[in-house]
């Protein structure tokens, strides 16, 4: 079977970490430094995984998003307005 991961940049929690956290079904120490570890990953470090949706760019909230789907181990497409571009990933 397939397992899809949705990237949504809109906020889901009330900062950056949770909003990558909420996928897991436990919020472990584990879950939550593989978390913490795919945000340092994608650029966005330390006191900026703390900051709300309306305070990060669009740029940002996009991989928050990445980091979602990423931590759900779930194979990824992505298409980047307006260029329709597809990349997998």
């Amino acid at each position: 079977y397939v397992v899809l991961g949705v990237i949504k940049t809109e906020g889901i929690a009330s900062n950056a970490l949770e909003n990558v956290t909420v996928i897991f079904n436990e919020q472990t120490e584990k879950n939550r430094d593989i978390a913490k570890n795919t945000l340092d990953a994608l650029g966005i470090f330390g006191k900026d995984q703390l900051l709300c949706p309306d305070e990060i760019s669009g740029g940002m909230k996009l991989r928050v998003s990445i980091a979602r789907a990423l931590c759900k181990s779930a194979p990824l497409s992505m298409s980047l307005p307006p260029f329709a571009s597809k990349y997998s990933i």
